[in-house]
């Protein structure tokens, strides 16, 4: 069941990054063309989701390929 959940886990993460980096960029243009400061400030925020995802799939890249149980924990 473990690795079923940590498979979950990454495709989630993997889907979750790729989604908002591409929606940050879409909004940056947007607010950018319209000129738009909240949608230039929620486009940044699309981006700091895309960068906490990045983060736990490293976090959990490193706990799987090289064992360090507390790499998870910490990118958390």
């Amino acid at each position: 069941m473990r690795a079923q959940s940590a498979l979950v886990f990454t495709v989630v993460a993997a889907l979750s990054l790729a989604v908002l980096h591409e929606l940050s960029r879409r909004k940056r243009v947007i607010a950018r063309l319209l000129p738009s400061p909240a949608l230039l400030t929620d486009s940044r925020l699309s981006g700091i989701g895309a960068m906490q995802a990045a983060i736990a799939l490293a976090g959990a890249a490193i706990t799987r390929w090289f064992g360090w149980d507390w790499a998870d924990a910490s990118a958390a």
